[in-house]
């Protein structure tokens, strides 16, 4: 989950809003109604509004589930599921224009650029901290493929194959001093690579 999924959880009335998809009749300390994602007479479809107690704690966002279809989620995905989206971004763009729900980049992306903006003085990585920082930069961009543009996967899975022999090259010919902005380069580099794709 990114944060502006996450900052969409926690300020959004999930009832409120499902309520206006559906009929939601309080019981207790949950709402229940039909469920909008399949037919049935008996309503099975459960909210549980924030501050709902678990066996972990009490819940910080609305959640909700249905024991007909066993479908569940938070209001992110309802709406991306009933308004039928096909990616996160279709769904971020519908809390922005309807919820005025401001875009927030997430903060990996943000903290890349913000230190690609600072000139302060970063103490020297070994290649270790290279590998791991680069690897991980390459596994976050196929994940957002993955969840917003499923059918380039295959594809971008491919370009990330390539990434990576890139990088073992240059690891094995470059002397560590040498690569200390590799890391960076690589995360600018998917940072572009993923605006490419979402035009």
């Amino acid at each position: 989950m990114d944060d502006v999924q996450r900052y969409i959880q926690l300020h959004c009335n999930g009832v409120e809003i499902i309520n206006s998809y559906v009929k939601l009749h309080k019981t207790g300390d949950v709402y229940r109604a039909r469920c909008p994602f399949h037919s049935e007479r008996t309503p099975s479809f459960t909210v549980y509004p924030t501050g709902h107690k678990t066996k972990t704690g009490e819940q910080d966002h609305d959640t909700w589930y249905c024991f007909g279809c066993h479908t569940s989620g938070d209001i992110f995905y309802f709406i991306k599921k009933i308004e039928h989206h096909k990616s996160n971004d279709e769904t971020i763009q519908f809390f922005q224009d309807k919820y005025n729900i401001k875009y927030v980049p997430p903060s990996w992306e943000q903290s890349i650029l913000e230190k690609l903006n600072t000139k302060k003085e970063v103490p020297l990585m070994s290649l270790d901290e290279i590998n791991i920082k680069t690897s991980s930069a390459c596994r976050k961009y196929l994940i957002y493929v993955r969840d917003n543009y499923p059918n380039l996967f295959d594809k971008e899975f491919q370009y990330i194959q390539s990434v990576y022999e890139n990088l073992d090259n240059l690891f094995y010919s470059t002397p560590v001093i040498d690569l200390q902005n590799v890391v960076c380069d690589t995360e600018k580099m998917l940072i572009n690579r993923k605006k490419c794709i979402a035009k």
